[in-house]
């Protein structure tokens, strides 16, 4: 096991391992717009290059790959185009060779003058692209609120062709989230809901949307685009409307988890679902505190659940239903591979600590606050706030 803790006085978002580099995502606000600008990471020198530095004040729109084990960063711009609509390019950045090219390139209506709207853009294998637009039926109403639907166009940028994409789901509900399992497996979420989007709180149930999580096969799923029904043959893990939401699944060893939240009554569901074995494991009951819901981990290939008590957190082994770990006077950050990461007050000074499972050795302690992770193998990457 290599830890490697980076430093960062910036607003990183998100990292994710990219071929031999890191991709760090950061976030800034222009005009009240979030906006992305994105670098890759060079491990063996320790230096860092900005991908596009020019693109980054016009990158407001989120770009998802999908694409398993992928060494390229993707990202978009939108700037304004021909009558009044705004020009969206696509632009793919690589990792090896620091070339980046145009992958594809759209007008569409000014997100400005359409308050609420969103775009969002799903990268696949073979330069396939799926670009989905919410769309607001009175662009002039305040509420969110059954004033949503979605549109979605599969593009295929080396044939030039698109499709419709016509399942009724997709367009009520609208894709949530997309995760490559591995090489031929995806997850799928569909829904979006309160707290997972601040828009949809305190609506009525005849304005709830739907939320479902899918697995299935990933060329299944973008070659039955021109169907009503692109997750035939895949298998729903869970689905949740109004009072119950499902948190933002995860994927860890051979598990995907998540966890159903009603946030009324401050209880959870978590489940485990086994990709490898079809298997699952489901914890019911779980207090659950608003304002940190993810108690569900895979470490080892385990499931635990973490629990906050009074005077202590404790992970429980799903199999066992025993506390494995126990920690006193510390608070809980995040979890990495076989690493829990917790924060402790000492001196007037924050300090950030690593603990390996199972015999929870102490593996780091550094002086600030965690910010982000990700790991390659044995290699850990773990950014340090500093500020």
């Amino acid at each position: 096991m290599k830890i490697n803790l980076v430093t960062t006085k910036e607003n990183i978002k998100e990292i994710y391992v990219r071929g031999e580099h890191i991709l760090e995502m950061y976030e800034k606000n222009i005009e009240g717009s979030p906006t992305f600008r994105y670098s890759f990471l060079d491990p063996k020198t320790g230096s860092a290059k900005d991908i596009e530095p020019e693109i980054a004040d016009h990158s407001v729109i989120p770009v998802i790959n999908c694409v398993w084990q992928s060494d390229c960063a993707y990202l978009a711009s939108c700037e304004p185009g021909a009558g009044g609509n705004s020009r969206v390019t696509v632009f793919r950045h690589n990792a090896s060779s620091f070339k980046t090219e145009v992958l594809y390139s759209f007008e569409t209506k000014t997100p400005e003058k359409e308050p609420g709207g969103k775009i969002k853009i799903f990268v696949f294998t073979g330069n396939i692209l799926i670009i989905q637009n919410e769309i607001l039926k009175d662009p002039l109403s305040e509420s969110i609120a059954g004033n949503i639907t979605f549109s979605q166009t599969l593009v295929n940028t080396e044939t030039g062709t698109s499709i419709q994409i016509k399942d009724k789901n997709l367009i009520n509900n609208g894709i949530n989230l997309i995760k490559p399992v591995s090489r031929t497996h995806m997850l799928l979420k569909t829904g979006f809901s309160h707290p997972d989007d601040s828009r949809f709180s305190n609506i009525p149930e005849s304005d709830s949307l739907i939320e479902s999580v899918y697995y299935g096969i990933t060329s299944s799923f973008l070659s039955a685009a021109p169907l009503e029904s692109m997750t035939s043959g895949f298998e729903m893990l869970a689905t949740a409307y109004y009072r119950k939401n499902i948190l933002c699944p995860h994927i860890a060893g051979d598990y995907i988890h998540f966890t159903l939240v009603d946030l009324e009554n401050r209880i959870g569901e978590t489940i485990f679902y086994n990709f490898e074995t079809g298997k699952t494991v489901t914890c019911q009951d779980l207090s659950l505190n608003p304002e940190d819901m993810r108690i569900a981990y895979v470490i080892n290939n385990t499931p635990y659940i973490r629990q906050v008590r009074e005077d202590r957190v404790e992970f429980i082994n799903i199999f066992t239903s025993k506390s494995e770990c126990i920690f006193y006077d510390e608070d809980f950050t995040s979890a990495l591979g076989n690493i829990l990461m917790f924060s402790k007050k000492r001196g007037g000074r924050n300090y950030l600590r690593g603990y390996r499972l199972p015999k929870l050795d102490l593996v780091f302690e550094t002086r600030g606050a965690y910010a982000a992770g990700c790991r390659d193998g044995e290699n850990y990457y773990i950014y340090i706030d500093c500020r």
